[in-house]
Formats: structure tokens, sequence, C-alpha cells
């Protein structure tokens, strides 16, 4: 059993290191990354293209595995876990934000959004999928498959499932490079609305110094350092 709880920090990197064997050599990618992130904190993590950005969030979240060092979720040691373990502390405790969106073409928008909840046997799933549309404005297009939808629309869908489970953590990893000036100013105020109700912890990257602004703290890595 998995004993996520939530305590502070509620995310703990610690001497964390990802290398990459090369054919004559090893390529750190990232170096000792120590980190404390506590509940409710909103992180941007910023950096050149190829510092690690998204690196140190697979690592975060337990999609990638680090050479050396560890990560505690809620206090749980991910890497003590097996794979199967892992998603199932994702699937309940952490929420994802892509810049492709990764909407299902088949289903509704509604659909997309019931779907980690049904995934689970969640009572009411289709119920709480609307109320998170209507949050996001998108109460008009419910029926609407992806395709019929929008950029801005798309992504507000991923927030809407991102949230939907309510998420103790939430991974963004920029969230608003696919949109235009105008919408993406709205995805944000969106994010951090829901961010707030919901008291999740949030952790962007980006490259926007706006979005950047926003967070509470900022971070950036430099050649696989955390500064």
């Amino acid at each position: 059993m998995v004993n996520f709880t939530m305590i502070d920090p509620i995310i703990e990197a610690r001497n964390l290191t990802k290398e990459v064997d090369l054919k004559v050599s090893k390529l750190c990618i990232l170096n000792k990354i120590n980190l404390r992130i506590t509940r409710g904190e909103s992180i941007a993590i910023m950096g050149a293209s190829g510092a690690g950005k998204t690196t140190l969030l697979s690592l975060l979240a337990g999609l990638d595995v680090p050479t050396d060092g560890t990560v505690l979720l809620g206090g749980v040691d991910i890497f003590r876990l097996d794979e199967e373990d892992r998603a199932k502390l994702r699937a309940l405790n952490i929420g994802f934000i892509f810049q492709n969106f990764y909407l299902l073409e088949n289903l509704t928008a509604l659909e997309n959004v019931m779907l980690p909840l049904d995934l689970h046997a969640v009572a009411n799933a289709k119920e709480k999928a609307k109320q998170l549309l209507e949050a996001v404005g998108l109460q008009h297009r419910l029926h609407h498959q992806p395709r019929q939808l929008s950029g801005g629309e798309q992504q507000r869908v991923a927030i809407a499932r991102a949230f939907v489970t309510q998420p103790a953590i939430l991974f963004a990893d920029e969230p608003t490079g696919n949109l235009d000036q105008i919408t993406g100013d709205k995805i944000v105020k969106q994010l951090f609305e829901l961010n707030k109700k919901f008291g999740t912890t949030l952790v962007i990257i980006t490259h926007e110094p706006e979005l950047a602004e926003k967070c509470s703290r900022r971070l950036h890595i430099d050649k696989g350092t955390l500064n």
C-alpha cells in the first residue's frame, strides 16, 4: 500500500542525478539536485533549452528513474516502489498538463475529463467532470470532440482533466507553449484560479517570464544544476 500523506515538504528531491551513457563517456543531465516544495506552493522551473527542465519534472513525477538520489512525494520514497505502485501513486495524487494536450480524439470533452474518475470507479464522475468544465468556461462544449475545439479550448479540457481528481500535486510542462498570447493569458488565469481553489501544489516548466512571475517561487536550471 502507498501511504501518500499531506506533509511538508510535499515534494523533496535528494541528490537527484541523471546521467546518460554515451559510446565513449557519460552525459550528466542533472547533477545532485536538492529541492523542497511545500504544500500549496506554485513553483516555476526555468532554464535554457537542454538545461534539464523536463528531465527534472519527469523524475519528480516518477515517470523516469534517476541514476542516483531519490524523490519523496507525500513522504513516500517513490523509487523504492515498483512501477505499478508508482503509477497508482500518480493516478491518485498527481495531475499533469502538457504542451500537446494529449486528449483522446474519439472521446468528447466531457468523456476526456471523466476518464481519470472512471478508471478508479469514482462516484458521480459525470457531474464532477461537468463542474470542472464549467469552471474553465466550457459548459457549451461538453459533447464536442477535440477536433471540434480550438487549441485554447483543448488546453482548458486538459486543465479540467488534470484537476478533476483534486490532485495534491500538479505538474505542468510548458502549458501555454502552443497558444497565442491572449489565449495563453486566459489559460494561466484559470490555472491559478483552480490551483487556489483546490490548494494544489503547482510545478510549472516554462520559458515565459510572465508566467514565472505569477508563481510564488522561481528556480533556474543551468547545465544540470539548480539555483
